[in-house]
Formats: structure tokens, sequence, C-alpha cells
């Protein structure tokens, strides 16, 4: 269930995220033997693939740009994060992320975005859940008011079984959002389901049938929280 979710909603604030990253192709004609005017050719090209939605045509011509440049210009390693990440290759992203941090790219999304491409990493096997958290809680002490990056915390938290600041997390996440009228994240059904999920492991079912049931209100369609619910409604 998670994985579909993760890649459906991040796949929407990247593109967000990219829109506000990456403006109008700008790039001056291509002057082969001057190195800056090659660089920026090709970096620019990229941005307009991105920004298209042709994920692996921009990692080719960043490609070409790192091979020119790799260092002066660590922002083309966050772009090729993200397209990447778009394609759902979290490694490869996480990388490029890591990459353009190391090198000064200090940008807090492209921070959130390596959080959340290790996250993937872990959520299809090849990554750590612990080292997600240590990058959420890094970004929460810059922008502790983010519901989404408390959100994922809360998951990564109870996938290693530390329930109760997962569910504390959560309901972080839940009240940060409450007074937003948001398609992602903390109003959604999830959150419900993973706090009602911790409760059920803390052996706490009254309190764990009460989250299936809100994330049931939410999403009558959610098969894990019914399945939940009726086998505890009928133990």
């Amino acid at each position: 269930m998670r994985s579909k979710i993760f890649v459906y909603t991040f796949l929407i604030l990247l593109i967000v995220f990219l829109g506000g990253c990456i403006g109008s192709d700008n790039s001056e004609p291509l002057n082969e033997g001057d190195q800056d005017n090659e660089f920026w050719y090709y970096f620019e090209q990229g941005n307009m693939y991105l920004q298209n939605g042709q994920y692996q045509d921009a990692i080719n011509k960043y490609n070409e740009a790192i091979s020119i440049d790799s260092t002066e210009h660590p922002e083309v390693w966050a772009y090729r994060g993200s397209a990447y990440y778009a394609l759902g290759m979290y490694s490869e992203a996480a990388l490029n992320y890591e990459k353009g941090l190391e090198l000064g790219y200090e940008d807090l999304e492209t921070r959130k975005y390596h959080a959340y491409s290790v996250y993937g990493t872990a959520l299809f096997g090849t990554g750590s859940y612990e080292d997600a958290i240590n990058l959420f809680e890094n970004v929460l002490i810059e922008d502790p008011d983010d519901p989404s990056i408390w959100s994922y915390l809360g998951y990564s938290l109870h996938e290693i079984g530390n329930y109760e600041d997962a569910i504390r997390s959560l309901e972080k996440a839940i009240d940060l959002n409450s007074n937003k009228h948001d398609d992602f994240n903390s109003n959604t059904y999830e959150n419900y389901y993973y706090i009602g999920s911790s409760y059920y492991h803390l052996n706490d079912e009254e309190s764990a049938l009460n989250y299936f049931n809100k994330a049931i209100e939410i999403n009558p369609q959610a098969e894990d929280a019914v399945d939940f619910r009726d086998y505890l409604l009928n133990k």
C-alpha cells in the first residue's frame, strides 16, 4: 500500500518543487570548446527535459554537464537526483542529492528530498530506516512545521518498532495539518492507520481500533485498515 502512495504523492510534490526551481530555457547555443558555455547548455537542456517529464533525457544531459564540470555547480547533482527520483530510482537519487549537498548546495528542499530518497530505498528493501530517521530529524531542526516530514519520520519509526515515538510523530503531523486544506499527508488515512498499528503492537487494542476507524472514515476503501479493524472486532 504505502509504496504506491509514496511514489505517487512525492512525484506530485517533486513536480511542484521543480516548477519553483527551474526557469525557462535560457541556454545559449552550444559553442564547442567553451567549457563554461558547454556546461550551461547541457544543464539547461537537462532542466528543460526534467520540467517536461522526460526524466531519462534529463539524466543524459546532466551526465554531459557533469562530465564537463563535476564540482563547481553542485545544483546539477541535485537536479539529476530529482530526475532519478521521478523514475523511482531512489538509491541513485539519494547518492546524487548527497553529492550536491556535499559540494555545498545547501537547499532545504534538496535536504528533504534526500531524506525521502533514503526512505524510499528502505521502503523497497535496499536502504536503512535508521538513516532516513536521522535525515528527517535533521530537517526538522530547520523546519519543525512540515507535516510531511513528521509523517515519514513516524512511518520510519514504526518500521523499526519504535511505536511510542511513531505515535508522537504521526500525531504531530496530524496536528500541524489540521488547519490546512491539503490533499497530502497528515489528514489522510495512512497516518491514522499507522497510529492504529502502533497501538496494536503496544497491546492497546482499544486505541488501535479507534484509529483504524478514523482511517476508514477518511478512506472507506482502505483495505489494510478494514482488515485490521475486522480482525480486532472478531477476535
